[in-house]
């Protein structure tokens, strides 16, 4: 069988030894390090998770900033829009008003012109008709009986001034 003598009493008081100094050796050191390398990670694991947490937020302030920027944006293009309206309306009724103000003008002084050829040719249907009658009939007719209502109808104009369209 087996002997228990001095070498195994030996042999077990080397082993715990052994073990011993593979403990203050060797395991400790290993096991410290394993802490720190677990605390290590534990940390920057915390890092990360609280950065996530701050790019998420981040994220959804730049979202948040974009929306109001582009509703900030639109709003301006759309007063910009508005007001670029109101001035073209402004400026095609000013151009229309000044437009139609000018026509009225011309239209008055084309009036005057019509009337003052009128009357330079009511002075001249006199004369003519006087040079015509003499022609005609070869002697001088006095053409002082004619009315201007006479004159008026050989212009062929009506009670307004204006000429008769046929």
């Amino acid at each position: 069988m087996f002997e228990f003598d001095g070498t195994l009493i030996v042999l077990a008081f080397s082993f715990i030894i052994f073990i011993w100094i593979m403990q203050s050796i060797f395991y400790s050191p290993m096991t410290q390090v394993k802490h720190e390398r677990k605390d290590y990670i534990e940390q920057n694991k915390a890092l990360a998770d609280k950065a996530a947490n701050e790019g998420e937020l981040i994220n959804k302030l730049k979202e948040q900033k974009l929306t109001e920027a582009r509703k900030n944006a639109t709003d301006s293009v759309s007063k910009v829009t508005e007001n670029a309206n109101l001035r073209r309306v402004e400026i095609v009724k000013g151009a229309r008003n000044t437009a139609r103000e000018e026509l009225e003008q011309h239209k008055e002084l084309m009036n005057q012109e019509k009337e003052q050829a009128i009357e330079q040719l009511k002075g001249s249907v006199l004369e003519l008709a006087h040079c015509i009658s003499a022609k005609v009939l070869g002697k001088e007719v006095p053409m002082s009986g004619i009315s201007h209502d006479v004159i008026e109808k050989a212009l062929n104009l009506d009670n307004t001034g204006k000429q008769k369209g046929y």
